[in-house]
């Protein structure tokens, strides 16, 4: 059986000063604690400094998106690579937010996934319904789609996280 995992999507919030706070506070209260692993996604400015702060400690690093692209013209995006070298270990793919405000589809959320899972990282594979799509009875239908648009025969358990975040 797997590891629980808990994982903080702290989105576009935490300044640096801040986001050194809440991971000495993380640090500590882990203090004592086992059988569970603790990834932190913090905003992309802070995953430098926040490989730092967590280096030599259990907590594991995390980005909140990626291209799937290893190299190009596409401003404002971070590749698999830029990644590895901040330390991150994880990325978050299919986030209801990129999903919804991003319009990322099927496609580009699998590509993302097999571009992650080649890299050797781990994907953390987001999926859920709208209160729309739950109060209709259809929760395990868009589940069920949504792995199937990103889950292939290429990507092992042990690369893949299931996050199971309805939006509602």
């Amino acid at each position: 059986m797997r590891t629980p995992l808990v994982a903080g999507n702290w989105k576009m919030h935490k300044t640096l000063a801040e986001a050194r706070d809440l991971v000495d506070g993380i640090r500590e209260g882990m203090k004592g604690v086992g059988g569970v692993e603790v990834l932190i996604c913090p905003p992309f400015p802070l995953l430098h400094p926040m490989a730092k702060a967590v280096s030599g400690t259990a907590i594991m690093l995390g980005a909140q998106n990626v291209h799937e692209a290893d190299h190009g013209a596409f401003t404002g995006e971070v590749s698999v690579p830029m990644l590895i070298d901040a330390g991150v270990t994880h990325v978050i793919i299919g986030h209801s937010e990129r999903r919804h405000v991003f319009g990322e589809g099927a496609a580009r959320l699998a590509a993302k996934v097999r571009a992650v899972v080649n890299a050797g990282m781990t994907a953390v594979y987001c999926v859920g319904e709208t209160l729309a799509e739950r109060e209709a009875g259809q929760t395990h239908n868009v589940v069920e789609t949504q792995l199937g648009d990103a889950v292939s025969a290429e990507v092992t358990a042990e690369r893949l996280v299931i996050a199971y975040e309805p939006v509602w």
